[in-house]
Order: C-alpha cells, then sequence, then structure tokens
C-alpha cells in the first residue's frame, strides 16, 4: 500500500528535476522529485512537504489543495443545504 499520489508518480516514472505531477482527486497534489530536499524557510512557510523517495536516493517534494471538504461545503451553502 501507498500513498495515492506518490504511488501514481512511480507508475508514470516522474522525472527528477524536470516533471512535476499533477495529481487530482479528493486532495489536489502536486509532485517533484529532486536529488536533495528542500528544507528552507521559504518551504516551511509554505507548507511543502519533503519525503524519502521509493528509489534512486530521491526525495519527494509535495504540495496540497484540500479542497475537496471545502467544495462540499460551498455547494451546500450555495444551495441553501446547511
Amino acid at each position: 500500500a501507498g500513498h495515492d499520489h506518490l504511488v501514481g508518480s512511480l507508475t508514470v516514472d516522474l522525472k527528477p528535476d524536470s516533471e512535476l505531477l499533477n495529481s487530482t482527486g479528493t486532495t489536489e497534489g502536486l509532485l517533484f522529485l529532486q536529488n536533495k530536499p528542500s528544507l528552507s524557510e521559504k518551504s516551511f512557510k509554505a507548507k511543502l512537504s519533503n519525503g524519502i523517495y521509493v528509489k534512486n536516493s530521491l526525495f519527494s517534494y509535495f504540495g496540497s489543495l484540500p479542497s475537496a471538504g471545502y467544495s462540499i461545503e460551498w455547494l451546500r451553502n450555495l444551495l441553501g443545504m446547511q
């Protein structure tokens, strides 16, 4: 088992430092692979996640927008379905 965005990146053979995976579904996610983690203050403030990737000593760099729940709430409010 694995996190869907990371498994998707493995399935499409995402190339490090050159390709970006836009993974959509319950949560929108952007995933980038790189040779070293991005541990800057800017990354921390932007709430971007670094992780150890499953192959070739790579690191994942991931940002997400958990919009599904907010979209449902917005639609319910728009339609008066509180």
